[in-house]
Formats: structure tokens, C-alpha cells, sequence
């Protein structure tokens, strides 16, 4: 139980990231969407949002 609690609870953080970067983007600040797009793939490295968002960058 407790690593599927920790798996949910990383891939909250780096949905929670993904939606900072958004803030930072749409604010002009890349270097600080960048970086939370870099922290939310630590967290979650398969995770196709971040990943589409890097892209773009």
C-alpha cells in the first residue's frame, strides 16, 4: 500500500508542476516553466504532458 500511495502522490506533484510551468509560460517566464517541467519529469518521467510541453520549448 504504501509504494501505490507514494506512486499517486509523485504523480500529483508532477501534474501540480505541469500546471506551474503552464503559469510560468503564460506569465513569459520560460527559464521557470522549463524548470518546472524538468521537476515534474523526476518525478514522473513517462509523463506525456510534461514531455509534449518540453517539446515545445
Amino acid at each position: 500500500m504504501g509504494k501505490n500511495k507514494n506512486a499517486r502522490i509523485n504523480t500529483l506533484e508532477a501534474v501540480i508542476n505541469v500546471l506551474k510551468a503552464y503559469e510560468e509560460l503564460f506569465n513569459g517566464n520560460l527559464i521557470k516553466a522549463l524548470y518546472y517541467i524538468d521537476k515534474s519529469l523526476e518525478l514522473e518521467p513517462d509523463f506525456h504532458l510534461a514531455l509534449f510541453l518540453k517539446g515545445l520549448y
